[in-house]
């Protein structure tokens, strides 16, 4: 197949080694650019520990729908991880209260709570047991309640009704990379959210059978 009807082409060699040779022959300089572009991708790949200026990503941490309650379930947040342990890990960047858990410094909507924390939307309340004797914490909006696996907890209304619910989010992200890419590669894309592709309100059909 004739590249351009055959008049400009682009011929690309290159190896395992890492050696690539490319030869352009057309008055257009956007192709040398993308194929500079690739070369010190392909050579940076290939050194390690490096990478070019398009490089880049995000690190995503799954959130999920919980309805109305929470409970901490071992498949979710795990059974190695203790409040005493968070509060060692943490030392005096929280306030610990009297009834069994711990404010961020810093950010006071941050709260850590025990492991045993289950969460109610209906009564609006956190609740733990501290001692024999069940404690409870009000959730509010704009505020967020951290599981010590750092499994957190959040309440959020719906965008288009008067209804809340609790969202979950992982203490764990998952980093999404592009080792190496050009411009306009779709690195950023990664970053945005998809919230802004969902619609959310009464969709109506005519003529439905």
């Amino acid at each position: 197949e004739l590249y351009n009807g055959g008049t400009p082409f682009k011929i690309t060699l290159r190896d395992k080694r890492g050696i690539m040779v490319t030869i352009l022959a057309d008055n257009y300089f956007g192709y040398c650019k993308k194929e500079v572009k690739t070369q010190i991708g392909l050579s940076a790949n290939i050194f390690g520990l490096a990478e070019e200026e398009h490089a880049g990503g995000a690190v995503a941490f799954k959130s999920y729908s919980l309805g109305t309650h929470f409970y901490p379930d071992e498949a979710i947040v795990g059974s190695s991880h203790t409040y005493e342990e968070a509060l060692t890990l943490l030392g005096n960047t929280v306030t610990i209260h009297p009834t069994g858990y711990a404010t961020d410094k810093k950010y006071n909507t941050i709260h850590i709570l025990p492991e045993d924390i289950e969460v109610d939307l209906t009564a609006q309340a956190a609740t733990w047991t501290k001692d024999g004797v069940q404690q409870s914490l009000r959730i509010l909006p704009g505020h967020e309640y951290l599981h010590p696996s750092g499994y957190k907890i959040r309440l959020q209304k719906h965008p288009a009704s008067t209804a809340y619910k609790l969202i979950g989010t992982a203490g764990e992200g998952t980093y999404c990379h592009k080792p190496s890419t050009v411009s306009g590669g779709g690195k950023s894309e990664i970053s945005k959210s998809m919230n802004d592709a969902v619609i959310y309100g009464c969709i109506y059909t005519s003529d439905f059978e």
